[in-house]
């Protein structure tokens, strides 16, 4: 009798240790389900953020090219600008000279 008492003592004890690891084990997947689908949705931001930079590089590019070229026409029309102004002076300082001509 007091065997069996002794065995049905080691059983609760085990059923209550078994019943204490299915818990843990139930615990840690859970979390590994909540990480696997973090560790998911990370992979999807990062994703989008590395399609997002590729798209701003592409832009960055584009709007550099756009930004030389302005650079360019701005040089032009500045010696443009220049040349017409020098014209001009040139002509102011033969206006009088051709005013004094004409009235000798």
């Amino acid at each position: 009798m007091k065997n069996q008492i002794q065995q049905m003592m080691d059983v609760s004890r085990t059923q209550t240790a078994i019943s204490v690891v299915e818990e843990d084990l139930n615990l840690l997947r859970s979390k590994l389900r909540a990480s696997r689908s973090t560790k998911c949705n990370l992979e999807d931001q990062i994703k989008k953020l590395e399609d997002d930079r590729n798209s701003l590089q592409s832009a960055k590019v584009g709007l550099e090219d756009e930004n030389r070229t302005l650079r360019q026409k701005v040089e032009i029309l500045s010696e443009l600008y220049q040349q017409k102004e020098m014209a001009l002076q040139n002509c102011q300082k033969l206006l009088p000279v051709a005013h004094v001509r004409g009235s000798i």
